[in-house]
């Protein structure tokens, strides 16, 4: 049974909430914390059986309303619950059921014990020891209804043991404990009975007398059924003889099959008696193996469809990583060995951000530097024409200029001087043509030197500016070539690290290393399809081994040949191991025929006391069947069989006639008995017998029943407990193995079933008494196997929930109980609530037939699994 479809209208988080489709197979809901995960365990949990009116569950907003479609043995059902009544469930016909209907009428502790865990729940059962009553029953349910009732077995053995004693002594004598009184009437009684008969001489002569024809009557008696045996016998032969002839045919086609050696030396006798050796030996083998058998044959076809998908999954691999190659030597045309050179590349070293980093700071660097040289190389040009410029500017010095033009005005205001004492006007004429002079050269020289010093000194000062720029722009220049430097040494490192060589490599290294990523990524993911595979390999190669270990096991007991070998590649010889396998099938098929109809009769002949009467007085020493197979032996044919009953008629007719005779006689002689011991005496003797052997027997009933009892119980009490170790603790040691990864082999119960407790033992031999020693993972890991085996019981399959119940599990054990769990998830449908993406991880590595749900503050959404891990990991 599995849920198809879910509405919930209001139920705590959840408000008008739909899951459609959801798969019957594994459930995975991903969920942060608060996300309504616990919400949605207890949702499920109380779904079958009505809200508890507690506070126990997450409050409504206005009323509690969840609707649910079921799938059941190919029937839909309808499931609705509106508050806190009961579930009404309605199927396809609109016809009305119960809800214990559908869920195998499972109380409401045992289902929501079973297919609801949490981690809350899982940590509490180590509690389970401690003699608690809840505990106690909790222990009931994972071993099954009616186990926990065993601990009271010895103490109701011991009573029914103690009642008997009381009654009859240990053995039962009638001469002790409450038989004694009666026993002891009983002889007194005969003794007075006997003196009193002895006083009648005749008395006594009728009695031998009656004893003598009682004696001949029994013997006409015990031969006369001896004949009515042998004639029934005879007659049931008669109507068994063709089922015989052709069982006996059966068995000799089956002894053909088994390996019983052929010794000429022998006498007839003994080679029967190994070919029945033999015949012994082979239906041994197939009772011990007729389960494995059978499922070898349900499975002989899945196993050939995964071979099939082993091989083409192997051809597809081969044929990815052949054009892979071709990829990788069209990228690099000097690998000779490409794969090995793509495995040598650790693009881990490389990040491509940090790449794509380096080469943008590298051509601008490589941009700036050209701006530069070009800035500086446009300065220098500047600085030579400056220098022209300077040198064609030709001037004089503006102090020269005025020192000349002093000296002219000195010799004018001399010559004036000179004209006050000198009477001439001449020299007044010159000093004023002199001081003319001066002012023409100084208006004249003057202004124009002082200009073109201006502009030298502006050149000149312009030339220092641009040197001294030239300067920075040089210093800028060696640290950007540095810088350069390094960066180039950071690139041609990756261009190493990339297996990249030549000198242009700066123009395509970037896409050169998303290539070798994206291949490294496609190689990785072959190699993890070809681990995958080579896992499918060894899976099919050990179901292979399996059936050529059963295959060479039968051949020990088998005459014919089979071609399987203990040396063989099984995956390559598959087809020949299944052709063996048919082979041994059919000779299987021929012994459970033979032991199906050898059964049939064996059941005639015991179902009926006659038959089996008549049997043991043939021959006590064997069993009914084989004494009925001893009398088919002794007639060639069933006309044989027809004849000697007819003798046996008419000895019959004789004998009756004779007993008839002797009942006659015997009733007169007691006639006369019975006067002749008519005296009160022998009546009050006989009277004391006949109430004391009333109440002998009484007693004698009693401790009867009283040892039956004790007798039964501690043989229920034992085959109880074998039947449960093996129906249900066999197969959860073996689901604790695997969880465990082999350290944990064996499980069993306390050897004091009141301690309601596990012993545990280890691959080394070690004994874990009770729960108590485990560590808490251990412990988890415990209860979730028997749980899971216990699951496996019930019929049909119900859905199952669990709630991060693997949290305290190591990633070894979590990916070994999540591989349990998608192979549970084949017959049950399973929700997985967890907010871990490891979880979520190993589940889609293990199947592909998951489906991803993603919770978010009560609101649920289809999602896959790569999309629910990135969730779970932020």
């Amino acid at each position: 049974m599995y849920y198809k479809n879910l509405y919930i209208r209001d139920f705590g988080i959840f408000n008008n909430q739909n899951l459609d489709n959801i798969s019957k197979n594994l459930v995975v809901i991903g969920g942060k914390n608060r996300a309504g995960k616990s919400t949605f365990l207890n949702l499920l949990r109380y779904l079958p059986y009505g809200l508890p009116q507690d506070n126990s569950i997450p409050p409504a907003r206005n009323q509690y309303y969840i609707e649910a479609e079921l799938e059941k043995e190919n029937k839909s059902y309808n499931l609705i619950l509106n508050g806190y009544s009961k579930p009404e469930v309605l199927d396809q016909n609109l016809k009305q059921h119960t809800a214990a209907q559908l869920f195998n009428h499972l109380d409401q502790l045992s289902y929501q014990q079973l297919f609801s865990i949490s981690l809350d729940e899982l940590q509490h059962l180590s509690k389970i020891a401690k003699g608690k009553k809840k505990e106690k029953r909790l222990f009931s349910i994972l071993l099954g209804a009616g186990f926990s009732e065993l601990t009271k077995v010895p103490e109701l053995a011991d009573k029914y043991y103690s009642n008997a004693k009381k009654i009859g002594g240990i053995l039962g004598d009638p001469a002790v404990a409450s038989f004694k009184p009666y026993y002891n009437e009983i002889k007194m009684a005969e003794e007075m009975r006997d003196q009193a008969l002895l006083e009648i001489k005749e008395f006594n002569q009728k009695r031998e007398e009656l004893n003598q024809s009682q004696e001949k009557l029994k013997q006409t008696k015990a031969k006369l059924k001896n004949l009515e045996h042998t004639y029934f016998l005879l007659d049931l032969l008669k109507n068994n003889y063709s089922e015989l002839e052709e069982i006996e045919e059966m068995e000799a086609e089956l002894e053909k099959e088994a390996a019983g050696s052929i010794n000429f030396d022998f006498d007839k006798s003994s080679q029967e008696n190994n070919n029945k050796r033999g015949l012994a030996d082979l239906l041994s083998f197939f009772k011990s193996k007729s389960k494995k058998i059978e499922n070898q044959q349900q499975n002989e076809e899945v196993l050939k469809e995964k071979i099939k998908n082993y091989q083409l999954q192997k051809d597809k691999i081969n044929n990815n990583l052949q054009a892979l190659i071709i990829e990788m030597e069209s990228l690099n045309s000097s690998w000779e060995k490409p794969l090995q050179e793509l495995e040598k590349i650790e693009t881990d070293l490389i990040q491509e951000q940090q790449l794509n980093q380096k080469l943008r700071e590298y051509n601008q660097l490589t941009s700036e530097i050209k701006k530069i040289e070009s800035d500086i190389n446009d300065l220098e040009s500047e600085i030579e024409e400056k220098k022209l410029q300077l040198n064609d500017i030709e001037f004089i010095m503006p102090k020269t200029i005025l020192k000349r033009s002093y000296i002219i005005i000195a010799l004018s205001v001399i010559t004036l001087s000179a004209s006050f004492f000198v009477d001439n006007n001449q020299i007044a004429y010159l000093a004023m043509i002199f001081a003319l002079t001066a002012f023409i050269y100084y208006s004249s020289n003057y202004k124009s030197s002082r200009l073109n010093k201006e502009r030298t000194d502006e050149i000149k000062n312009e030339n220092q500016a641009k040197k001294k720029r030239q300067e920075t722009l040089k210093e800028q220049l060696n640290s950007y070539l540095g810088q350069l430097t390094e960066i180039e040494a950071d690139l041609e490192n990756y261009a190493l690290i990339l297996g990249i060589t030549g000198d242009n490599y700066l123009e395509f290294i970037d896409s050169y290393f998303r290539e070798i990523k994206d291949k490294k990524r496609k190689y990785r993911e072959l190699k993890v399809e070809e681990r995958d595979n080579r896992e499918k390999r060894k899976e099919l190669e050990e179901s292979l081994e399996q059936l050529n270990d059963l295959i060479l096991n039968a051949a020990a007991y088998c005459s014919c040949e089979f071609n399987a070998a203990e040396e063989m590649n099984l995956l390559d010889k598959s087809q020949t191991l299944f052709k063996d396998f048919h082979r041994l099938v059919d000779i299987w098929n021929l012994s459970e025929e033979y032991l199906a109809r050898k059964s049939q009769l064996e059941y005639t002949l015991k179902s009926s006391d006659k038959t089996k009467n008549a049997l043991n007085e043939k021959n006590e020493e064997e069993d009914p069947y084989q004494s009925f197979i001893s009398l088919y032996g002794d007639f060639t044919s069933i006309t044989a069989v027809e004849e000697r009953k007819k003798e046996l008629s008419e000895q019959l007719n004789f004998f009756k006639e004779q007993k008839s005779s002797l009942e006659k006689i015997i009733i007169t002689l007691k006639n006369r008995i019975d006067d002749l011991s008519s005296s009160s005496k022998i009546e009050k003797a006989q009277q004391k017998i006949d109430q004391a052997q009333n109440n002998l027997e009484k007693k004698a009933r009693s401790y009867a029943v009283n040892k039956s009892v004790n007798f039964i119980l501690k043989k229920l009490r034992s085959r109880m407990i074998e039947k449960a170790e093996k129906e249900l603790l066999e197969p959860a040691s073996e689901i604790l193995s695997r969880i465990s990864s082999q350290h944990y082999t064996d499980l069993e119960t306390s050897a004091d079933l009141d301690r309601s407790d596990f012993k545990v033992i280890t691959k080394n031999g070690k004994v874990f008494n009770s729960v108590q020693q485990l560590s808490q993972g251990s412990l988890e890991q415990l209860f979730l196997a028997v749980r899971i085996s216990r699951i496996r019981e019930i019929k049909p399959a119900l859905p199952l929930v669990l709630d991060d119940s693997l949290v305290n599990f190591d990633r070894s054990h979590l990916y070994n109980t999540a591989e349990i769990i998608s192979n549970l998830a084949s017959q049950h449908q399973i929700f997985i609530l967890s907010c871990h993406p490891h979880l979520v991880s190993f589940i889609s590595r293990i199947t592909d037939s998951a489906q991803y749900w993603k919770l978010e503050e009560g609101k649920f959404k289809l999602s896959d699994q790569e999309n629910l891990i990135d969730y779970l990991s932020y």
